[in-house]
């Protein structure tokens, strides 16, 4: 790049076949009046109008600062077989769109060698438990932005295999490395408005989850994404392009803050064992509004994308109500960083629409947010399931109806996470953990352990015996006057 990138201001161009030259229009006027918008460190986004005036297909693009790169490229793109896997015509709609989540990539600088393949398996298995949460909770798939070192050698773990050959997880090749200062900041921005872009032609049946690894997509009653899509339409309209999830810190009362990243380094051999069950403490309090990851629509042009909300140029931005949906955050994923202490943590039972410890839930699990009024105390608003409810017997007060009711009426989205409902005052409760539940993930955590341990002990005996092969190598070149490197 011709100029440093912190002072880059662009001016593209694009060039015809017949020399004719346009100027490209940034589309900053169009965003609403946010100095989040404008920020430098958003990624720069561009339209450039075409009509008869601009005879032919293929173009090229380039910027003034470095006339000499030129870009080519043809319209229209050859979206539309991408499309159709992502989200087959038969099987989606507006109404219904497929749920596909966007990762970016997992960065290896600074593994020694000697650890390369310990930490390949532990990532295989950390994409493995986060693919299929999301297929369990009715997604379609991952979208998984990848180096060519890693996506080569990724590809070939045998726990992702099956995921890689059934469609579900589709590698996206990424050869842009990290980006000073803000690393993994950047590499969030630049590949979610990459994929926002390319998947803007697919039209309004598929949406994207713009999360991270640690982030895992909740509906308080167990209800897989149609159902968690639908309530979102209920709630805050059909106009809707954005959707912004709170996030809800979760820790574990059977795991140390010290054990959960190798917890999570270990693929669950059946979806019952998932690494998700192990965690029975939310926080009372959700992340801050402005700190939401979102559910975005690409049809609608979503962009000024950073890490945590982009800007639609069709439709709006709505804050997702709580009883449809919000985000698992696991605080503790990758390093230790908070312990569950009762202070700021509150008992509860995961409902996932795939366990088998969802189906045993004996308890009244209830979701409650809290709006405090003059005297500190009051409710937004409630739902809950009873113990035997099926799927279509869910009880609910100020939930789903609610919410759509309290909108009618112009006050607000009610039940829910949302901007007017709950600020940084608002408390979110889940009740309904037992004993019995205690003791159920106290085994369940204990089993799981076990078999890490063999395993670790295993991979240990492994790079041992490594060890005594190289050393007995190097002496034998030593032996044979070849210099070893």
């Amino acid at each position: 790049m011709a100029v440093e990138h912190q002072r880059w201001q662009p001016k593209l161009r694009l060039e015809t076949a017949s020399g004719a030259v346009k100027m490209a229009d940034s589309v900053l006027p169009q965003l609403p009046e946010d100095a989040g918008a404008r920020s430098s460190l958003r990624p720069f986004h561009f339209s450039i109008p075409l009509d008869q005036s601009l005879p032919g297909r293929c173009y090229k693009l380039y910027d003034e600062s470095n006339p000499g790169f030129r870009a080519p490229f043809c319209l229209p793109p050859l979206a539309g077989r991408l499309c159709r896997r992502l989200a087959p015509p038969n099987a989606t709609s507006a109404a219904v769109p497929a749920l596909w989540s966007v990762l970016q990539p997992f960065r290896s600088i600074g593994v020694p060698p000697s650890k390369w393949e310990a930490h390949l398996r532990a990532t295989a298995a950390r994409v493995n438990n986060y693919v299929n949460h999301v297929l369990g909770m009715g997604g379609q798939g991952v979208l998984l932005y990848a180096d060519a070192m890693t996506r080569v050698a990724l590809e070939h773990v045998s726990v992702l295999e099956p995921l890689t050959a059934r469609g579900r997880l589709v590698w996206v090749s990424w050869p842009f490395p990290e980006r000073s200062p803000l690393s993994y900041a950047y590499d969030m921005a630049l590949v979610a408005s990459h994929a926002l872009l390319a998947l803007g032609p697919c039209g309004t049946n598929l949406a994207l989850l713009v999360g991270d690894v640690d982030e895992y997509l909740y509906n308080p009653f167990g209800r897989a994404w149609p159902e968690l899509h639908s309530c979102l339409r209920e709630t805050g309209g059909p106009d809707v392009s954005v959707n912004l999830l709170r996030r809800v810190d979760v820790a574990s009362s059977v795991l140390s803050p010290s054990q959960e990243a190798a917890w999570w380094s270990f693929g669950a051999r059946t979806m019952e064992r998932h690494p998700i069950f192990a965690y029975n403490r939310l926080a009372k309090y959700p992340h801050r509004a402005e700190l939401s990851k979102m559910v975005a629509l690409p049809s609608q042009r979503v962009v000024s994308t950073f890490v945590h909300e982009g800007y639609p140029l069709h439709g709006r931005t709505m804050y997702a109500n709580a009883s449809c949906g919000f985000l698992l955050h696991v605080k503790n994923y990758w390093v230790p960083r908070v312990n569950a202490s009762e202070e700021h943590y509150t008992p509860f039972r995961l409902h996932l629409p795939w366990g088998a410890l969802t189906k045993q839930a004996g308890a009244r699990a209830s979701v409650q947010v809290r709006q405090p009024g003059a005297d500190g105390a009051g409710a937004a608003g409630s739902s809950s399931t009873e113990p035997g409810a099926s799927s279509g017997s869910t009880s609910a007060s100020g939930g789903v109806e609610g919410a759509a009711e309290a909108r009618d009426k112009g006050a607000g989205p009610g039940l829910g996470l949302g901007q007017e409902a709950m600020g940084q005052d608002g408390a979110m409760a889940v009740e309904g953990t037992t004993a019995e539940d205690e003791e159920a993930a106290g085994e369940f955590v204990q089993e799981r352990t076990e078999a890490m341990d063999r395993r670790q002990r295993m991979a240990g005996k492994n790079v041992r015996t490594q060890g005594k092969a190289r050393k007995q190598q190097r002496r034998w070149e030593e032996d044979d006057g070849v210099d070893s490197y």
